[in-house]
């Protein structure tokens, strides 16, 4: 889910994500499988550089990789960028723990 991290945050994510699949869909639609490439590779790095502690359990990964990873699934809904293509820039598993990692931070922040 895409929500702010603290309350005080005013912060509508599908607005965000609604807005950027409308900018990127004003261009040829190469650039919209270059966007999930380039996102898809920050999340990879990020998840290799993440320190060992951060990653206690399989399903766990840092959040901001679990906040890129919602984002651009919602934006590949948004641009009908199918699942094969964005399987093609994030491999499978890595979305999976993205949506848990981000189901584990909202249960946490709605406490």
């Amino acid at each position: 889910e895409l929500t702010a991290r603290t309350r005080g945050e005013m912060l509508d994510g599908q607005a965000l994500a609604a807005g950027i699949a409308t900018l990127v869909r004003q261009f040829h639609e190469s650039h919209a499988r270059a966007l999930a490439g380039h996102l898809g590779q920050y999340m990879r790095a990020a998840v290799l550089s993440a320190p060992a502690r951060e990653l206690r359990t399989g399903a766990e990964m840092p959040a901001e990789v679990a906040h890129v990873g919602i984002l651009l699934e919602t934006i590949a809904r948004h641009v009908q960028l199918s699942d094969a293509e964005l399987g093609a820039f994030i491999p499978p598993y890595v979305l999976g723990c993205a949506r848990a990692s981000a189901e584990v931070a909202a249960a946490a922040a709605a406490r």
